[in-house]
């Protein structure tokens, strides 16, 4: 398959505006989404598919095993196959894994950019798994944190520049942004701990796992307690945290990372004093326009998506 570099994360955040700016012809594009649960436990079976003129179609297919993290596999094991527009060959095979962590990473470090207030963030990382190593370089390179601090029950080696913590209580201290990226349904940081740990109103809290109902990696309360909540797909209510929260919920400000946010910094958004919080959920959209742009470049990608939109507002004028 081909090979997918580490620095592509990043192309999401160039990609976001494009993607959500013309997020209504984009859904007509794409359809025959399938997810089904598998007889072991913590198994899922996906598979979606899309079609953008001018790059072709996309095709990302494979299973979500979370028990392969006890055997040192990535949970996703996926593919995403890509045809030729003009006459159907396939162009390439990515490694679905590989642009699921990219895609997601990049979707997490977006939403946090759009808010952080504050030059040289201490960043904490909780899970270190293939996601959490990517959010990890990305807070160096895009954040430009001071600080980067992992924290996993594992005691991983990290990279250059980053910092093992004792615990994660010491991950939590003083620390401006906090990106879960574990797979636990439960969650692995309260508002509690956040208190205790000396977070301030400028504190952001994302999270990549608490995209169903019945995954809430962060706490419910977190949700209640924010002023501000950035999520990147439409129904918010789908997030655990925030199904969780019920009544508990304040009156957060619910925005759309790209619609609203668009992955730089926004100051009416940013300037809003209290806790932020960041839930990435993911979009068969993402998937497919970054591998375009994985193989054909970030420039042919928004040229070809402004060119359909563009056809679809001048059928909509013949109308």
């Amino acid at each position: 398959m081909k090979a997918v570099p580490d620095s592509t994360g990043v192309e999401l955040m160039g990609l976001a505006g494009c993607i959500t700016k013309h997020v209504g012809v984009l859904q007509s594009q794409f359809g025959g989404r399938v997810e089904r649960a598998l007889d072991q436990p913590e198994a899922l079976l996906f598979g979606h598919m899309g079609f953008v003129p001018g790059l072709g179609t996309c095709v990302k297919s494979g299973m979500q095993v979370n028990d392969n993290a006890r055997m040192g596999l990535d949970r996703v094991q996926a593919s995403v196959t890509l045809f030729s527009a003009q006459t159907g060959e396939p162009r390439a095979v990515l490694d679905g894994g590989a642009v699921t962590v990219l895609r997601t990473a990049g979707a997490l470090i977006a939403g946090v950019r759009s808010v952080l207030t504050i030059a040289d963030p201490v960043v904490a990382v909780i899970g270190y798994g293939a996601q959490g190593r990517q959010v990890a370089r990305l807070a160096g390179s895009v954040l430009g944190a001071s600080e980067v601090r992992i924290w996993a029950p594992s005691r991983p080696s990290v990279n250059d520049g980053e910092v093992l913590a004792e615990s994660k209580a010491a991950a939590l201290q003083g620390a401006d942004v906090v990106a879960c990226c574990t797979s636990s349904r439960s969650p692995v940081v309260e508002l509690g701990e956040l208190e205790a740990s000396g977070a301030g109103e400028s504190t952001i809290i994302a999270s990549i796992n608490s995209f169903a109902p019945d995954h809430s990696e962060i706490a419910p309360d977190i949700v209640a307690a924010s002023r501000l909540v950035i999520t990147d797909i439409d129904e918010v209510d789908s997030f655990g945290p925030v199904h969780g929260a019920g009544s508990l919920a304040g009156n957060p400000q619910f925005l759309r990372l790209g619609t609203d946010v668009l992955g730089e910094y926004t100051e009416d958004f940013g300037r809003m004093t209290g806790p932020k919080t960041v839930l990435i959920g993911g979009a068969g959209t993402q998937d497919a326009l970054m591998a375009w742009a994985i193989v054909d470049g970030e420039a042919a990608v928004i040229e070809a998506v402004s060119r359909l939109a563009g056809d679809a507002c001048d059928r909509a004028g013949a109308d």
